[in-house]
């Protein structure tokens, strides 16, 4: 049995809640179309799938403005670029860390655990929102949206991430909030795949997502991974 030496993380709805800067920056996006603005808890359901999925759902599935729908003309790369521009104008400016997830992260790193950053979230914004909350140096590498050609749910980038770390899936586990981090830890045949009880999974059960465990918080990471090398490695 192999002793879990690495830990990758999602980001939006995992280590940072960023709902507000990504609802403001859809707003803005909205009104240069003339559409009429949402609210932020149904922008929250489009988050996680990547940016192209965000673009789409929140033109798309709302698309009328106070008399007509969705002019034609108004394309998604239109909206795509629209968006960009203002979420990296903004990106930060209401965006914080969850309870617990600066001292998780540090007690993971005590632990002499690789880590590394695993969101389907753009590189730019990424390395932005990570320089901004002074996250950068806690992690070995950061795979986004755009490193590779598939995102979460597929394997892709936990595979390419455990290539850069020079480990194995068998030494890893993954850490997030909504099916797309469990899908793609089953894919890639991490060993374990854990849990927030926050973010944006939308389900009203969070044992839906059917994970290996739950975790209060991240200060509770470095536990689990303790007792789980503990069980299924010092004690061979």
């Amino acid at each position: 049995m192999n002793k879990i030496s690495s830990v990758l993380l999602d980001l939006d709805g995992t280590l940072i809640d960023s709902l507000l800067d990504i609802t403001d920056s859809i707003n803005y996006m909205r009104k240069d179309l003339k559409l009429t603005n949402l609210p932020a808890h149904i922008i929250k359901g489009f988050i996680g799938k990547g940016i192209d999925n965000l673009i789409n759902k929140s033109l798309y599935d709302y698309p009328y403005s106070k008399n007509n729908i969705l002019d034609k003309k108004y394309t998604f790369n239109k909206a795509k670029d629209l968006f960009s521009r203002y979420y990296c104008n903004c990106n930060g400016s209401k965006t914080v860390l969850y309870p617990g997830v600066l001292e998780g992260l540090n007690k993971l790193k005590q632990e002499q655990l690789s880590l590394s950053i695993v969101t389907n979230k753009p590189t730019k914004p990424t390395l932005q929102i990570l320089q901004k909350l002074n996250l950068s140096h806690l992690f070995s590498y950061v795979i986004c949206g755009d490193t590779c050609q598939h995102c979460k749910p597929e394997p892709d980038q936990l595979l390419f991430a455990c290539k850069q770390l020079n480990t194995t899936p068998e030494k890893t586990i993954m850490i997030g909030d909504s099916s797309n981090d469990v899908m793609a830890a089953r894919a890639a045949n991490v060993a374990a795949v854990l849990v927030l009880p926050y973010g944006y999974h939308n389900k009203k059960n969070i044992l839906e997502l059917y994970a290996n465990d739950v975790i209060e918080d991240l200060t509770k990471a470095s536990e689990w991974i303790h007792s789980y090398n503990n069980l299924h490695y010092y004690n061979l």
